[in-house]
């Protein structure tokens, strides 16, 4: 009867050093913050991943003015079919959102397609814009 309740004791011994190592197994969700900078200094730690230098490219690749890539003739092209499709002018603001175009960018956009009123004609695009962005109490 000894011999069976060693060997019992042995077997849940195992099972829970089992269960705590597959518990602990999974280091994915765990966060590494620092590192030491040499093996042997404890002192002196860095943290890992400080340099994300292709983020900020990718961040400032969108970063665009739409009236300097466009014409004259072109941006008033444009701002006629915003003008005329509500639907197209909902898919602009979502996407004038989602890259970082910004109400100045809008407005020098709008002057470029109407210099003769300074963008007053297609104030609907820019009232619109700002409602989207939620910037009215409308």
């Amino acid at each position: 009867m000894r011999l069976t309740s060693i060997l019992s004791v042995t077997v849940v011994a195992i099972c829970l050093a089992a269960c705590s190592a597959i518990e602990d197994f999974d280091q994915t969700k765990d966060v590494m913050n620092d590192s030491p900078v040499h093996s042997h200094d404890l002192t002196a730690k860095r943290l890992l991943r400080a340099h994300q230098e292709n983020g900020v490219l990718a961040e400032e690749r969108w970063n665009f003015n739409l009236s300097q890539l466009t014409k004259k003739k072109d941006a008033k092209k444009l701002a006629k079919a915003l003008m005329a499709d509500h639907k197209l002018a909902k898919a602009a603001y979502i996407s004038w959102e989602h890259h970082p175009f910004t109400l100045k960018q809008l407005d020098d956009f709008l002057k470029l397609a109407s210099r003769k009123t300074n963008g007053e004609k297609y104030n609907q695009l820019y009232n619109g814009y700002m409602m989207h962005l939620g910037f009215t109490g409308v």
